[in-house]
């Protein structure tokens, strides 16, 4: 296992280098300043612990803004991978899209105490807490690195004080309390980013009362870590893995374990923490009997063993997961994707996070039939009809989670733009379209070959029509006039009578083409 972790690319995307020096969140920075100066905890009088007993079962991530390559719900719970999955014929794509900056809360929201009905007589007794999955060591996984890299001396408030030493299996077990130092031996500059990632993963679980949502806590603490060093990412893994040893509360291991899989395909750990983050992992699966809780671990943990590999030997991502993809994982299902063919018909994919630009061409080659799979790809087109072709080794959910990027980083700027009141020169530049993004597949390799087959041709036509329809193939009238009978013929062979209809729809053919052969005349002179 050390071996194939040596092959960890440090691959980072600029948006990531960009964001270095900053760590607010786009879509809500009011709620992080006051997260970061005064700690929800403190302003609440009580412990986030007392009133964990009004939490739901589970965490319901269903608020969350349907993707807009979201299909219907999947109910395959097999690990992730880049194996094709036949997606469902029934799919339909949500157009109801959630504005980001109206995100709702998920459950477990903002915790508050019990209320008292008085004279109530719908007064019910609250749920007792549910127990978290029974999971005891003899040996903590994390215990050998640990020895090595724990940091096990608390700072002292004077030279004149003695040092206090920390007990290492408690600092491998989970606490209620806000850790005053990080779990390993950072760089000073790096202690207040490991600090208050811990804040954030005890918000996210649900351990600390808190006012902001679990998608910032998540988008945070993403945010924070990914573009420093390995040394601080390997902290993150450390304070999950204490957070999931001997927490009481089943709701928030259920988190918790949420949270390690969203890392998981996020960034990889060091060589020598994967080694024990790997046997932390495997001693969940199948572990604890047969309960609910149980088995939605022990299937976190076997999609978290395969991430695992994944992320050593494909390295970093270039975003972080989308909202849509933290509910994929939720489900334990993959994330569906829409590609659009060259006459505007849609199909819907499944793809991992791990999935690229030539993996997914081919599930769709396979999926239509293609022959000649080298001779198609995909394309990133928007609205205003521009396009190139993606790379292969490009992951489509990174590229999905830049649109979404782009989109939450334009609609703050269009809204700074109405409150500051600019003048109408400023409010009428127009906003570069970033909402209709989508992958296109189509040919880029127009190559006669013996073995085409009927998809081969049939993508070709379309792609064809879709050019002399757009003005991309410029011809004369009478160029266009023999293929419009061309096709008129494929429709109706040579043994039907055309109808008027057919006429009606041949004339319109040669009207679109007039009025674009006229537009590139225009241009041309």
């Amino acid at each position: 296992m050390a071996s194939s972790f040596d092959a960890i690319s440090a691959e980072t995307g600029p948006s990531l280098e960009e964001l270095a020096a900053s760590s607010e969140l786009h879509h809500d920075p009011a709620s992080w300043a006051a997260d970061d100066d005064d700690d929800a905890e403190s302003r609440l009088g009580s412990s986030a612990w007392e009133s964990q007993s009004d939490l739901q079962a589970g965490l319901n991530l269903e608020q969350i803004p349907v993707d807009v390559n979201e299909s219907g719900p999947v109910e395959d719970t097999e690990v992730r991978g880049v194996e094709s999955y036949t997606p469902d014929a029934n799919a339909e794509d949500d157009s109801s899209r959630m504005p980001f900056d109206q995100l709702p809360h998920l459950a477990p929201e903002v915790l508050h105490p019990k209320k008292v009905y008085k004279n109530s007589k719908l007064k019910k007794k609250q749920a007792a807490l549910e127990p978290a999955p029974a999971m005891v060591f003899d040996v903590h996984p994390l215990l050998q690195f640990a020895q090595t890299h724990f940091n096990l001396t608390a700072p002292r408030a004077s030279p004149f004080h003695k040092p206090v030493e920390f007990d290492l299996n408690k600092r491998l077990e989970w606490e209620n309390k806000l850790i005053t130092t990080p779990l390993t031996r950072l760089p000073k500059e790096q202690t207040g980013i490991a600090l208050q990632a811990f804040r954030n993963v005890s918000g996210f679980m649900g351990n600390r009362a808190s006012g902001k949502n679990q998608i910032d806590h998540c988008f945070k603490l993403l945010r924070n870590v990914v573009p420093r060093s390995p040394a601080l990412k390997d902290e993150i893994y450390c304070q999950l893995c204490k957070q999931l040893t001997r927490n009481p509360s089943a709701n928030a291991v259920l988190n918790g374990w949420l949270l390690l899989n969203a890392c998981l395909v996020t960034f990889p750990p060091s060589p020598p923490l994967a080694e024990c983050l790997e046997r932390f992992i495997s001693v969940h699966i199948g572990a604890g009997g047969d309960s609910e809780a149980n088995s939605e671990v022990s299937a976190y943990a076997l999609e978290a063993l395969a991430s695992l590999g994944c992320c050593a030997t494909k390295g970093e991502r270039k975003e972080i997961p989308s909202a849509s993809e933290l509910r994929a994982l939720q489900r334990h299902a993959l994330n569906d994707f829409t590609v659009m063919l060259a006459d505007g018909s849609t199909l819907i994919m499944q793809v991992s996070a791990w999935t690229t630009s030539r993996e997914l061409a081919g599930l769709v080659a396979h999926k239509l039939g293609v022959c000649r799979v080298k001779a198609f790809a995909l394309f990133e087109t928007n609205d205003d009809e521009e396009e190139h072709l993606v790379p292969e080794n490009e992951r489509v959910m990174d590229l999905y989670a830049e649109w979404e990027r782009t989109h939450i980083d334009v609609s703050e700027l269009n809204q700074k733009k109405k409150e500051k009141k600019k003048d109408k020169l400023e409010e009428t530049t127009k906003a570069p379209a970033v909402e209709g993004y989508h992958l296109t597949y189509k040919a880029y390799l127009w190559v006669h070959v013996d073995d085409e087959t009927a998809a081969d041709v049939g993508l070709y036509y379309l792609q064809a029509v879709h050019n002399v329809l757009s003005g991309r193939y410029v011809c004369d009238v009478g160029v266009a006039v023999e293929l419009a009978g061309y096709q008129l013929f494929c429709k109706l062979g040579n043994d039907q009578t055309p109808t008027l209809s057919k006429f009606t729809y041949v004339v319109y053919f040669l009207v679109v083409l007039t009025e674009k052969l006229l537009l590139c005349f225009l241009f041309a002179y």
